[in-house]
């Protein structure tokens, strides 16, 4: 038996088509970038880079980078809780292709307040298998965050006085215990209570 075969070098043929698909990805997000609010960003391990675009209200994009992002660089936009939330993330992401979902706090301006963002992230590979760049969308949840905290404050407090009600009094006792070990309850008594309970109402 005689077998012929031939072999055909696909190198150059896997790498263009790797080039055309990053460009792809980066022109996909840039055109979400577009919707004012949204953040999208681009993070290369090789070089330790992430970069990240605005869409400001105007529909301007402002583009920030941050070098050896990973390996201590500088971030000022991120708090240090949200750094390391993306530390954690990004790490993982690097290991294997997938996609997840992370909130963190994230300062759009120098001078200005902590927001409250959700980003939805998705690690891409080259055809070896190598992830070579994680990619990814933010919208702000803070109008969200901040009513489930009102939400959860007015759960904790009695409506007429402000005062916490019962199971958030034991609630703040317990931590408190075991916050300084011990404590003192004191409980007062007011005189004539009667004429406030019936005129407003039963606390």
């Amino acid at each position: 038996y005689i077998i012929f075969a031939v072999f055909e070098d696909i190198t150059e043929t896997l790498q263009i088509k790797e080039e055309l698909t990053q460009q792809w990805v980066q022109t996909k997000y840039k055109t979400l970038a577009r919707i004012p609010g949204t953040i999208t960003y681009d993070y290369d391990p090789e070089n330790d880079v992430l970069t990240v675009d605005i869409c400001e209200a105007a529909g301007n994009i402002r583009t920030v980078m941050a070098e050896r992002f990973l390996n201590g660089g500088e971030c000022y936009w991120l708090d240090c809780e949200s750094m390391k939330i993306h530390e954690k993330v990004f790490k993982e992401a690097l290991k294997a292709p997938k996609s997840g979902s992370m909130d963190y706090k994230i300062r759009i301006d120098l001078n200005g307040e902590y927001i409250w963002y959700r980003s939805y992230y998705t690690s891409v590979a080259d055809y070896s298998g190598k992830v070579y760049r994680i990619v990814g969308r933010s919208d702000s949840i803070e109008k969200d965050v901040r009513l489930a905290a009102n939400w959860k404050n007015r759960a904790r407090k009695d409506a007429l006085t402000g005062m916490l009600n019962h199971d958030a009094t034991i609630e703040a006792l317990k931590k408190r215990i075991i916050e300084s070990g011990g404590g003192a309850l004191v409980l007062v008594d007011i005189d004539n209570f009667r004429f406030i309970n019936e005129s407003l109402g039963h606390v």
